[in-house]
């Protein structure tokens, strides 16, 4: 865990004492507030075998980074994901 950093599990959330008031009565609250404050686990159904994984791997190597890391990309995809953001006022554009 990384206590304290914005990948803290709980950080992106409201505090639970506030959360408590509007999901206590849900049935899925004692879940979702384990979830807020410990993370999550996501479990594969079947396991993969060494081959597969190495071909994959592979195959994720030979791909490449996401259009969005690239210099030619990164201005549309930014743009593009931030336009309604900044325009709502959801977010502040701030130059370096």
């Amino acid at each position: 865990m990384q206590t304290g950093s914005i990948v803290n599990p709980g950080t992106e959330f409201r505090s639970i004492s506030n959360l408590h008031h509007l999901f206590a009565h849900h049935e899925d609250w004692e879940e979702l507030k384990s979830m807020i404050l410990n993370g999550c686990n996501y479990k594969l159904k079947d396991q993969i075998d060494e081959v597969t994984r190495k071909q994959d791997l592979q195959a994720m190597i030979a791909r490449g980074n996401h259009i969005s890391t690239s210099k030619q990309g990164a201005g549309k995809i930014l743009r593009k994901t931030f336009t309604k953001e900044v325009e709502k006022g959801w977010v502040v554009p701030v130059t370096p």
